[in-house]
């Protein structure tokens, strides 16, 4: 489930709940980049049994981007990781493809 983290604000920030078999686990997310038709760029950091857990996600509505809008998305990917990771925050090697294959 997700919803607005403060609904009195129109903002990029979520509440992200998830019902896992272990339990639910909230967490927070926050909407960096969109253009609200095609793409997402997404962000979640939190402290997970003790230990700090960093996500990033691209979210698209087709399995692959393509053209222009695969162009915008790299270039708002490689301007953000360049600017956090010359202050100690991950690199673009950090990350891995996930194969959507069958989604």
């Amino acid at each position: 489930t997700v919803s607005l983290a403060d609904p009195t604000k129109s903002e990029g920030n979520l509440k992200v709940t998830l019902e896992l078999p272990f339990g639910t686990v909230t967490g927070n997310m926050q909407v960096l980049a969109t253009d609200y038709d095609n793409f997402a760029i997404a962000f979640s950091c939190r402290t997970f049994f003790g230990r700090s857990m960093k996500h990033g996600w691209i979210l698209t509505r087709k399995q692959q981007l393509e053209g222009d809008d695969k162009t915008k998305v790299e270039s708002l990917v490689d301007a953000a990781l360049a600017d956090i990771s010359s202050k100690g925050g991950p690199k673009k090697s950090d990350f891995m493809r996930t194969c959507q294959k069958y989604c």
